[in-house]
């Protein structure tokens, strides 16, 4: 069994537990660097996502194509994902609401005696459970209407460009800069500030902590910790409404921001001397 050693990795272990059904030993961890993940910053609409956020079949198939496999993604509703995994000869990833409010990826492995049952893709410290056992109405309760259901396949094995992803990302990290720093100048109100923790953020101040954790970057990481703990006072206060720059050091961000950018393009420039 694989375990988590990120933050949120919950679908990076639960990668690596599908590798490990195919006999290849691998971590979250190990996945995440090898991706370049501390480098890539992805802009969706208004969303920003980074670190553990990213967890597309195009994210995950730059580790397994190397390795001649590709992530296979499809949604199903209830019914279908039971008549699926009720019939499956291959183990597969989904991910279901273990509480309100707490979506968590874990890996089918096994239809016996009416239940089925699930590797918890779990911090090897922790106490939950190894393994969750369902009676399929058990397991449709925690199924949203339309479930996203994935596994492996054997592919050519092929190395992918990271170029323009590496590129893209600078981009928008310097779109992410500009637009905490427009936020930062206005009056927000309490939903605002809410709503912008998932915006931008979430990037900027929670996953970047796991992202220099990774790549050894601790003043960083410390310094981000810093603004992040800022940044969570101003919502635990709930004031109706403020001004953000004048509440927390935005400037210190940017500057953390700039920093990220620095280790970005360095990273750039060793993979295109790499390659």
């Amino acid at each position: 069994m694989k375990y988590m050693y990120f933050n949120s990795s919950c679908s990076y272990a639960g990668l690596a537990n599908l590798l490990y059904s195919e006999g290849i030993d691998t971590e979250d961890f190990v996945i995440a660097n090898a991706i370049y993940l501390p480098y890539l910053l992805v802009k969706d609409g208004t969303f920003y996502l980074a670190g553990p956020m990213l967890q597309s079949k195009e994210i995950f198939d730059i580790y397994l194509n190397a390795l001649g496999y590709e992530f296979i993604e499809e949604n199903y509703d209830k019914e279908d994902v039971l008549k699926i995994l009720e019939a499956a000869d291959k183990n597969y990833m989904l991910g279901v609401n273990i509480a309100p409010g707490n979506k968590h990826a874990i890996i089918f492995h096994e239809y016996k005696d009416n239940r089925f049952r699930f590797i918890n893709n779990k911090y090897d410290d922790s106490d939950e459970p190894d393994e969750f056992v369902w009676t399929a109405g058990e397991l449709k309760e925690r199924l949203d209407e339309v479930t996203q259901i994935a596994h492996l396949e054997k592919c050519d094995a092929k190395d992918v460009d990271m170029e323009e992803p590496l590129l893209k990302s600078i981009e928008n990290l310097g779109a992410l800069k500009k637009d905490i720093i427009n936020f930062s100048k206005h009056v927000i109100t309490k939903q605002e500030l809410r709503e912008s923790m998932n915006t931008l953020f979430r990037a900027a101040l929670l996953d970047l902590v796991t992202m220099f954790i990774l790549i050894e970057e601790d003043k960083l990481m410390k310094r981000t910790i810093r603004l992040q703990r800022q940044f969570i006072n101003l919502i635990k206060k709930g004031k109706d409404s403020l001004v953000l720059e004048e509440e927390m050091d935005v400037d210190s961000l940017v500057d953390v921001l700039n920093e990220w950018e620095r280790l970005m393009k360095n990273n750039l420039k060793e993979y295109r001397e790499r390659i």
